[in-house]
């Protein structure tokens, strides 16, 4: 793997919205939460989240139910402010366990496993560089649909 292939955050900075920022979304920074590891990876800006995942993940030929640990995490990013002089770019959302693995895939995460994703991440956001929007978030949002212990549908091997 190169150097900006499985690049480990702990807070969430302007160096890193400006290199991984807008992927597939403008506004949007993704990360991957790796469960077991207790690390967070930023998603590469061409590749899908199963790949990305597959890619992590320590096992040769993991399948989609191999990949329970590995969460997407969509920080989202916009300018907040009633003038020009008072805009600034803040943090208005976060969404948590959805993305093309579960949707297209069936991979599916625990509760558990989602709120720890989400919470650190907010905790990233309040240590980094790009500030909380004012009013708060816009979106936060656990996908609970995509979680093995509230119904979600069983993962396809």
């Amino acid at each position: 793997m190169d150097e900006d292939f499985a690049v480990e955050v702990d807070s969430i900075q302007w160096e890193q919205f400006g290199k991984y920022g807008g992927r597939k979304h403008e506004g949007r920074l993704s990360l991957m939460a790796d469960a077991v590891d207790e690390k967070f990876y930023l998603m590469p800006l061409n590749m899908e989240h199963i790949d990305y995942a597959r890619a992590l993940s320590p096992l040769q030929k993991p399948e989609p139910g191999d990949l329970q640990r590995y969460i997407p995490v969509h920080v989202f990013v916009k300018d907040i402010g009633e003038t020009v002089e008072e805009t600034q770019r803040c943090v208005v959302g976060l969404m948590t366990g959805s993305s093309g693995m579960e949707t297209g895939f069936g991979v599916r995460h625990t509760m558990k496993d989602m709120r720890w994703a989400h919470a650190k991440t907010l905790e990233m956001i309040a240590e980094g560089e790009i500030p909380l929007s004012p009013g708060g978030l816009e979106e936060d949002k656990i996908a609970h649909k995509y979680s093995v212990d509230n119904g979600g549908k069983k993962q396809r091997h």
